[in-house]
């Protein structure tokens, strides 16, 4: 009598088994979970993102020609004062095709790195006249007064900020009408450790 009940049970297993067997070649239906589809993860919206949907073409190339693209689509976060292309046409004569040629990427890196500040800062942190170091190691000197913000260089040049914050995944740009330049010297102190 055992017997008969544990093949009894046993029988109905096997059949329950069978059963759900034969329905697997039946085609998916809308149901079906497995037959979702899902959409591609769409970017970060990053520096590097942002600089190019804001027309900052030169400035883009530039950075990908200076093998930046990893470091400004990282984390960061970053603040990045971004010449306007209009501020690259104005470099003298052939100051632009010579930082981008393949043997000149170490000096077109230090330029860049020297417009970006390793973290961020919105305008509206700014006030006065403060020294920020840079990415590069040298300070940029930063005057802001009446919504106004101005930048001094190492050599003496200045460059206004034409449109700021502008936000990033990873930071923020704030486009200048002017190319920075670092200096030769030492790295200057950061006067804005507290911010």
């Amino acid at each position: 009598m055992k017997y008969t009940r544990f093949f009894t049970v046993l029988g109905l297993f096997a059949c329950v088994a069978l059963a759900g067997c034969a329905d697997t070649d039946r085609p998916a239906t809308d149901l079906d979970e497995s037959s979702e589809i899902t959409e591609p993860t769409q970017p970060a919206n990053t520096i590097l993102t942002v600089a190019e949907d804001a027309g900052l073409t030169t400035f883009r190339t530039a950075v990908a020609q200076a093998g930046l693209d990893e470091t400004l689509g990282g984390p960061g976060p970053f603040t990045v004062f971004a010449p306007s292309d209009e501020a690259f046409n104005a470099l003298p004569e052939g100051t632009l095709e010579s930082l981008l040629e393949t043997g000149n990427r170490d000096q077109l890196r230090q330029s860049l790195t020297y417009h970006v500040l390793p973290r961020q800062i919105m305008s509206g942190d700014l006030s006065g006249e403060m020294s920020i170091a840079s990415q590069e190691g040298q300070s940029l000197t930063i005057s802001a007064a009446d919504g106004n913000v101005r930048l001094t260089d190492a050599m003496g040049n200045t460059a206004n900020v034409v449109s700021a914050d502008t936000p990033a995944s990873n930071g923020v740009i704030h486009v200048i009408d002017t190319v920075l330049m670092p200096g030769e010297g030492e790295p200057a102190a950061d006067t804005t450790a507290s911010m």
